[in-house]
């Protein structure tokens, strides 16, 4: 049985991948962030150091999510994600 996400869990989601889809520096770490999480074979050039960059509440998000695919045993691609996944691997991806 897959874990449900939290509400918290979830607006952690929804506001990454809403950063994700901009254009600047925090917007291609947290992409990254994002990506690594979901295809870690395609996607896997996450540079934790990079984090340094966001705000304190970005990292926050990204810790939260990071841990929810750790304790949920799926990615983000599971919860109806994956066009807006895709998307962000076509904007951000190799």
């Amino acid at each position: 049985m897959h874990k449900v996400p939290t509400a918290s869990e979830i607006s952690s989601i929804q506001r990454l991948l809403t950063v994700a889809k901009g254009d600047s520096t925090s917007a291609e770490v947290i992409a990254k962030a994002i990506l690594s999480t979901w295809r870690p074979d395609v996607y896997a050039h996450l540079d934790i150091t990079s984090l340094r960059c966001l705000t304190a509440s970005q990292r926050i998000d990204v810790g939260v999510v990071i841990a929810y695919v750790v304790s949920a045993g799926h990615g983000l691609d599971e919860l109806g994600l994956e066009p807006e996944l895709s998307a962000i691997g076509r904007l951000w991806g190799n």
